[in-house]
C-alpha cells in the first residue's frame, strides 16, 4: 500500500498490528461486545464529545448517535452501500448536533491515477474484473459485489 502523500510504502501488516494492539490495549472490540456501555464506562458515564464514522455501516451511525453527548460532532466519513436511516429528532431536537461531512481523500486521485498509468502502483489482486463501457449492466453488477470481486474496473 502506498501512502498517497508521501508516495512511500506502508506496510499493511503492521498497520493491522497496530489497530489490533490498539483495540486490546483499550480493551473494546466492536463485534464482541457493547461498544456503547464500554464508552461510558471509559468515560465515567459522559460520552464522546466527537463520533468519527468511518466504516459504512449503517449500524454504525445509529451507534455513534447513541454515544455521542448533546451539542457534540458527528464526523462522517463512509460511502455506504445502503441507506443509513435515522431519526433526525435525536439529531436536533433532542442533541442539538453538529454534523461534518468528510471526503475521505479529497486530492488523491489525480496522484493515483498517475502512478497507475505509470505502473507505479500495481493493482494486482485489487481490481478483479475489467469491463468495457458497453459491458456496463454486468460491471454494475459485478460491483455490488455478489460475484464476489473486490473492485471492477470499466474501460472506455
Amino acid at each position: 500500500m502506498i501512502d498517497p502523500y508521501t508516495g512511500s510504502e506502508l506496510d499493511i501488516d503492521t498497520i493491522r498490528e497496530m489497530v489490533d494492539e490498539m483495540i486490546e490495549a483499550r480493551g473494546s472490540h466492536p463485534a464482541k461486545e457493547d461498544v456503547n456501555q464500554r464508552i461510558l464506562e471509559l468515560t465515567e458515564g459522559y460520552g464522546c464529545d466527537v463520533y468519527i464514522e468511518a466504516t459504512g455501516n449503517p449500524q454504525s451511525v445509529e451507534q455513534g448517535l447513541k454515544m455521542i453527548i448533546k451539542q457534540g460532532r458527528f464526523v462522517e466519513f463512509s460511502v455506504f452501500s445502503e441507506p443509513a436511516t435515522i431519526d433526525w429528532s435525536v439529531i436536533g431536537d433532542e442533541k442539538e448536533l453538529d454534523i461534518l461531512g468528510v471526503h475521505l481523500s479529497p486530492w488523491c486521485y489525480e496522484f493515483v491515477m498517475e502512478k497507475i498509468a505509470s505502473g507505479e502502483l500495481k493493482t494486482d489482486g485489487i481490481v478483479s474484473g475489467i469491463f468495457s463501457i458497453d459491458e456496463w449492466a454486468d460491471a454494475f453488477a459485478h460491483a455490488s459485489g455478489k460475484y464476489g470481486d473486490f473492485k471492477i474496473a470499466i474501460t472506455f
